[in-house]
C-alpha cells in the first residue's frame, strides 16, 4: 500500500517556499558563555541530566503563494535525537544500546502560531563522553511509519552542556576570607575586652569586700598602749589577728561558749559604751589615722569595760576551728617580742588568779565540780608550751 506524504499536500507544483521548523526558544536551567578556539564566543545551553527543559518548535514558510497551509504540526509527528556538538557541523550521533539517550515529549500548548513544545529529558552527561556538548534534533516523521519526511524537515538546537546537580548551573562567588592578620586582630580584640570586663568585675568585688570589713578592732590600740605604745595600732592589731581573717569564720564546739555572752563577765547595773564620738567614722582615713582616733578614745573610757575586748577574742578564738587553733597561736606568738611575751604571761596570771579567787572578789567558786577549771588548766598548760618553746628557739 502506498503511504502518501503529507509533505506533498498543497505544495504547488514549478517551486516555492519549502516549509522549515526553527527554535524560537530554550528554557533550561541557565547559560554560560565560552570561547572557541579561533577565539569567537559563544553561548552554551546548561541542563540537568534527568531533569526537563523545553524547545519550542515553529513551522515557517508553510504557506503558498495563495495563503494556503502547506503543511501543519497536526499532519506530521516528530521525533528527537541527540547528537554531539562538533566542530565541523557534521552531524554525529549519540551512540547508545538500548535506551535513547533523551526522552521527549510533545505538547500542543504554546504562545507562539504554529510552534509546539517539547519536553526533553536527557539521560548522559557531559564528563561520561570527554566532556562533550551535545545538541538535540527536532526533526518531522511520518505519523505512521515513522520515517523521516521528505524533502527532510529538522532543526538542531544549541551547544547543551549536561551537568549531574542543579548547583553546578550557578556557581556563587567564593567569598574571599580575610586576611590571617585582620582574624588575629579580631580575637585579640575580642580577648582584651573580656579581660577588661573581668579586671572591673573583680574591682568591684574587692571594693565591696573592703567595704565589709573597714575599721580596725577595737581590741588592738589596747595593747598598743599597754606595749608602751612601740609601734603604731595598725601593726598592734597585727598582734593578735594577723592570722585569724584565714580562718573559718562559723562558729565550732567550744568550752568557751559559755563565757561568750556579756552577761557572763559583767554585773547587770554595766552598761557598754554609748558614746558617739567612739564610733567609727563613715569614710575610710588611713591606718595611722584610726589607730590614733581609736587611742584617745580608749583613754576616755572607763576600766571596767576591759571585758568587753575580752569577749571579742573569745568570740573569735571559738569561731576558729579547733585544729587550726594551736597553728595561729604559734604564729602568734612567733611573731611577738620579748615585751609582748611578758603581757600574754601577766594575763594569764591574773585570769588564772581571777578565777581561783572568784569574779568581784568572791572567796572562790562554789561550783562543783567548776565548770571552768578543767579549761583553764588547758590553756595555762598550752601557753607555757608554747612560749617556753618560743623562748628556747630564740635563746
Amino acid at each position: 500500500m502506498e503511504q502518501h506524504n503529507p509533505m506533498m499536500q498543497g505544495q504547488p507544483q514549478g517551486g516555492g517556499p519549502t516549509p522549515r521548523l526553527m527554535i524560537v526558544e530554550e528554557v533550561g536551567h541557565g547559560e554560560e558563555e565560552t570561547t572557541l578556539k579561533s577565539g569567537q564566543k559563544r553561548k552554551n545551553f546548561v541542563s540537568v541530566k534527568n531533569l526537563p527543559f523545553h524547545l519550542v518548535v515553529s513551522i515557517v514558510d508553510h504557506m503558498n503563494a495563495e495563503g494556503q497551509r502547506i503543511l501543519d504540526f497536526q499532519s506530521i509527528a516528530i521525533d528527537t535525537e541527540l547528537l554531539y556538538d562538533t566542530p565541523d557541523g557534521v552531524e554525529k550521533p549519540v551512540a547508545h544500546l538500548k535506551d535513547k539517550p533523551v526522552f521527549f515529549k510533545r505538547s500542543n500548548e504554546s504562545n507562539y502560531p504554529d510552534s509546539i513544545r517539547v519536553e526533553c529529558r536527557l539521560k548522559v552527561l557531559t564528563s561520561q563522553h570527554e566532556h562533550s556538548l551535545f545538541r538535540v534534533k527536532v526533526k518531522g516523521v511520518h505519523p505512521f511509519t515513522g520515517k523521516d519526511l521528505y524533502p527532510p524537515l529538522a532543526v538542531i538546537s544549541s551547544p547543551i552542556r549536561v551537568i549531574s546537580k542543579s548547583e553546578q548551573a550557578k556557581k556563587k562567588p567564593e567569598q574571599k576570607k580575610p586576611p590571617f592578620n585582620n582574624l588575629l586582630a579580631e580575637h585579640i580584640g575580642r580577648i582584651e575586652k573580656r579581660q577588661a570586663e573581668q579586671e572591673q568585675l573583680i574591682q568591684h568585688l574587692l571594693a565591696q569586700a573592703k567595704r565589709a570589713r573597714k575599721g580596725p578592732s577595737p581590741f588592738s590600740p589596747a595593747l598598743s598602749q599597754k606595749a608602751g605604745d612601740r609601734r603604731e595600732g595598725g601593726e598592734a592589731s597585727g598582734l593578735f589577728f594577723a592570722n585569724a581573717g584565714s580562718s573559718s569564720s562559723s562558729s565550732s564546739p567550744s568550752s568557751f561558749t559559755s563565757i561568750s555572752s556579756p552577761q557572763s563577765f559583767i554585773k547587770p547595773t554595766d552598761k557598754p559604751n554609748t558614746d558617739p564620738s567612739s564610733t567609727t567614722p563613715s569614710s575610710t582615713p588611713t591606718a595611722s589615722q584610726n589607730a590614733s582616733k581609736l587611742l584617745t578614745q580608749k583613754q576616755k573610757q572607763k576600766k571596767g569595760e576591759l571585758h568587753w575586748h575580752l569577749i571579742n577574742f573569745f568570740e573569735l578564738f571559738c569561731s576558729m576551728p579547733p585544729e587550726d587553733r594551736p597553728s595561729q597561736i604559734r604564729k602568734v606568738v612567733k611573731h611577738c617580742s620579748p615585751d609582748d611575751l611578758a603581757l600574754f604571761s601577766e594575763f594569764l596570771d591574773c585570769l588564772g588568779g581571777a578565777l581561783t579567787r572568784g569574779v568581784e572578789g568572791a572567796s572562790g567558786c562554789t561550783c562543783s565540780p567548776c565548770p571552768y577549771q578543767l579549761e583553764v588548766d588547758k590553756i595555762s598548760a598550752f601557753y607555757d608550751v608554747v612560749m617556753f618553746s618560743n623562748s628556747g628557739g630564740e635563746g
